[in-house]
């Protein structure tokens, strides 16, 4: 519990509030987790932009949004599996699966919807569409891995 003296600045109480409410929802490695999920979502678009500005591909309709969902569905999956008691292996093995079959599944949904909707260069999408799914995989399992190891320690 943060105690407060009369003399304490009250930016700092209210920054001291504010880092008390965040650790209330957010463990340690989920605060890394986000952040490095901001950044590559911000690497991604600036990529994006800079391949759209000095290529001769077509921009694909609601590229930034792909994106998007990428990071959402990523962060609600691994918020899924990260909240999970890690001391029970059968029971975070199973929602590790459940969330990677789940994924797995709406994004082939979401690829063969947006394929036959928009019908864009086929190939040009489907690059992209791997190249995101890989990108974001890779950070949840990162995260999921170095998550195990830190309560296997413990």
């Amino acid at each position: 519990m943060v105690v407060f003296k009369e003399h304490d600045h009250p930016q700092k109480i209210r920054n001291s509030k504010k880092q008390l409410v965040l650790s209330k929802f957010m463990k340690p490695f989920q605060k890394k987790f986000t952040i490095n999920l901001i950044i590559i979502y911000a690497l991604a678009n600036l990529l994006m932009f800079g391949i759209y500005q000095y290529s001769t591909l077509t921009p694909l309709k609601a590229s930034h949004s792909i994106i998007l969902l990428f990071a959402v569905i990523t962060t609600l999956s691994f918020f899924m599996v990260s909240n999970t008691n890690s001391h029970n292996t059968q029971k975070f093995n199973s929602r590790f699966m459940l969330s990677f079959g789940i994924r797995f599944l709406g994004y082939l949904i979401f690829a063969l919807v947006y394929l036959l909707m928009f019908s864009p260069d086929p190939i040009h999408f489907i690059i992209l569409f791997f190249i995101l799914y890989l990108l974001f995989t890779i950070l949840e399992v990162i995260f999921l891995i170095k998550l195990v190891k830190q309560h296997s320690s413990v």
